[in-house]
């Protein structure tokens, strides 16, 4: 690919001011004074120059658009817009082309390929061409009139181009190519993209010693090339809509370069006139070839390239000051400074998380503009914010060829800012919420009336106000509320107000989380609801922690009502957070227990019931540390009167003697109401006697059976 060691290349935007350009409406010839310096009248051949005869109102030379370096002037009307613009100029480029000279070779000529060839037909490498055909430095300028042509009513587009060549020894044959889609060499040494019709070519030949010979120009129509005009000699055409000229004498280019007479070559057209009553397609770039002869057949040569946008946008961008952590709201305009509609307008900006209005219209015509609004919330707390915004468009439909121009603002970021830090304890439901922290102005200036506020209802806050804090100074504050009665997170935002001297404000938040503590949850139930006179059954109890965070010291005692008594032996089981247990004759109690977040315990005890009747039993508070006292449990038992017969059996006979095994049986039977929920059998003589069951529902009967030894 074409190694380029300088290039300046700017957007074809028109300038929204143009300077020094006096627009009357006879102008239309491309050789005519304030479009640009193209040779010398009264135009003979040999009037090409670069240096241009210094005065503005015979429109810019070539060493008024390009410094000695290449790059783009900026010297005239308004600094930091190329003065290409400020003359009137929709673009201009300057490309320094690799040559081959000494032991240097070019990085970019045609391997294979001839004019009329394909695009995918040529190739490209690094080597050395003739110096006739080897393009040392190219230059560019378009324009478009400002004021429509009288006879079709449109704004033409000119071009204007200077080509240098290392000598004008013998003849030689170059081209200028327009083309709608991008060609560039590729690593592989092919190039990418293809013709499209409606591409334009310019044909020049060269006689021996650079004399000027013809110049033709082409349209693409697909598969080959058709001609469209031919400029027999140096000078213009007879519409003046075409010229062309060397230069005569030696001169000295941009860069400083020497150039032989006829080494240079300047040409100027009328775009618009070269494809009359069609649309003019937006050229995406623009190729620079020399070839070995007149027929386009020959071989190509050497190749230099450039890019050139016949549609054209041009994007404003103002900004204002803003406040340090506050939106820069920007705004602007969009303006198709080329001469083809443009559609699918649109609009970005380069900053993350901005903003921009939906646009007024998406379509412009030539000349039109349609203005926008954003804004974007800078990075930096303070200094200067730089951002960018790019325009789009499309050409003819929403789908067309793009083109784009871009526009940059710097705004102050004021240093004004304030701070609030919050902490907050709490305690049980009911208890007050207290909060407390620090304003700070984190700024560089006074900020005056401060005002500090709490989003929940009631709440309290010292001081309410301060009249001032200088920058970096701090000041406390504390206060409180207080909150449902509901446990769990509960969170509230503080609100700072400062003002500055023009009593604008700045403002922080600060907000915390605390948690409001409840206190556990208890319960209890009895085995039985019912059980005879000197029955048993297990009393429980279950503790739950309804909240998200651990509860320490937690507690409880029951004093169980008259006629219910803790069994003896005492049969207790389960355990509760690490607790400890204590049973009293008629009494249990639970101390220092922990239940992690939404945790649980269950214990139990063996009761009696020693006297008949019903048994109400309410538990006192179950209490925690954080949490506070909670709820009572409540159960009760029935103790009745229990109806037991035994009848007492043996197999014994009058046959019995000593030494003979006698087996007794005692039927049991419950004839009461409730449930035997346990019994035992015992004998005088025999003992405790083995039952198959300890249990008897109302009705039922078990035998029990034990043997004797006579």
């Amino acid at each position: 690919m074409r190694t380029t060691t300088f290039r300046s290349r700017g957007l074809l935007a028109l300038a929204g001011a143009i300077f020094f350009l006096a627009v009357a409406a006879t102008v239309f010839a491309v050789h005519d004074d304030n479009l640009f310096e193209l040779g010398e009248p009264p135009y003979n051949a040999g009037s090409a120059n670069i240096a241009g005869d210094g005065n503005p109102a015979t429109g810019p030379d070539w060493g008024d658009l390009f410094t000695s370096t290449g790059s783009l002037k900026d010297v005239i009307a308004v600094a930091g817009r190329p003065d290409y613009k400020d003359y009137g100029g929709i673009g201009a480029d300057f490309v320094k082309d690799d040559i081959a000279t000494g032991s240097s070779t070019d990085n970019t000529v045609f391997d294979l390929g001839k004019m009329n060839d394909q695009v995918s037909a040529w190739t490209w490498k690094v080597g050395n061409v003739p110096k006739k055909d080897d393009i040392r430095n190219v230059y560019l300028y378009a324009t478009v009139d400002p004021v429509p042509d009288p006879i079709d009513g449109k704004n033409h587009l000119r071009l204007y181009a200077g080509i240098e060549r290392i000598n004008a020894n013998g003849d030689a044959h170059l081209s200028i190519e327009l083309n709608q889609d991008t060609i560039l060499p590729k690593n592989d040494h092919t190039f990418s993209g293809a013709r499209t019709a409606g591409d334009l070519a310019i044909s020049m030949d060269f006689s021996t010693g650079g004399g000027f010979g013809t110049l033709s120009i082409y349209r693409w129509n697909g598969a080959g090339f058709d001609i469209v005009q031919n400029l027999g000699a140096e000078g213009c055409n007879a519409g003046n809509t075409v010229c062309a000229f060397n230069n005569g004498v030696a001169i000295t280019g941009i860069l400083g370069d020497s150039i032989d007479p006829n080494g240079f070559t300047e040409i100027g057209m009328d775009l618009t006139k070269l494809v009359p009553g069609g649309q003019l397609p937006c050229f995406g770039g623009i190729m620079f070839k020399t070839r070995s002869a007149v027929s386009l057949g020959s071989d190509l040569k050497d190749f230099s390239l450039s890019s050139l946008k016949l549609c054209g946008l041009e994007v404003t961008k103002n900004c204002s000051d803003t406040l340090s952590g506050q939106p820069i709201n920007f705004t602007g305009s969009i303006e198709n400074v080329g001469i083809v509609p443009l559609k699918n307008i649109s609009i970005t900006d380069d900053q993350p998380g901005s903003s921009i209005a939906p646009l007024a219209a998406t379509v412009l015509q030539p000349g039109q503009s349609v203005a926008y609004t954003g804004s974007y919330t800078p990075s930096a707390s303070s200094g200067n914010a730089t951002d960018t915004v790019t325009a789009t468009g499309h050409a003819y439909d929403s789908t067309g060829q793009s083109v784009t121009d871009t526009a940059k603002a710097t705004c102050k970021i004021d240093v004004a800012s304030i701070s609030v830090t919050k902490q907050c304890t709490a305690g049980k439901p009911g208890d007050p919420i207290l909060f407390s922290g620090t304003i700070t102005n984190t700024g560089t200036i006074l900020l005056n009336d401060i005002s500090i506020t709490d989003d929940q209802p009631g709440s309290v806050i010292t001081p309410a106000s301060i009249s001032s804090l200088v920058a970096g100074a701090s000041v406390g504050y504390s206060g409180s509320y207080i909150p449902d009665l509901t446990p769990g997170s509960k969170a509230d935002m503080v609100h700072v107000v400062g003002h500055k001297a023009d009593s604008s404000t700045v403002e922080a938040f600060g907000s915390a989380t605390c948690t409001v503590t409840g206190p556990p949850t208890i319960s209890k139930a009895f085995a039985a609801t019912t059980i005879p006179q000197f029955g048993t059954t297990t009393l429980s109890f279950t503790i739950t922690n309804t909240n998200a965070v651990s509860l320490a010291g937690i507690g409880f005692s029951d004093a169980l009502p008259a006629g219910l008594v803790i069994d003896n032996p005492v049969v207790l089981s389960g355990s509760c957070g690490g607790g400890s247990i204590s049973t009293g004759t008629d009494s249990i109690s639970l101390s220092g227990a922990t239940l992690g977040p939404l945790g649980s315990c269950t214990f139990s005890v063996k009761v009696a019931g020693t006297t008949l009747g019903v048994k109400n039993n309410l538990t006192g508070k179950v209490t925690s540390t954080a949490g506070g006292d909670g709820n009572q449990a409540f159960a009760t038992l029935s103790v009745e009167e229990g109806k037991v017969i035994i009848h007492k059996t043996s197999d014994a006979t009058p046959s019995t003697t000593l030494g003979n095994t006698i087996t007794y049986s005692f039927q049991i039977t419950n004839t009461g109401t409730s449930t035997i929920s346990s019994f035992t059998v015992t004998d005088t003589k025999l003992g405790a006697i083995t039952c198959p069951v300890s249990s008897l529902a109302p009705g039922a009967s078990t035998t029990c059976t034990a043997t004797h030894v006579v």
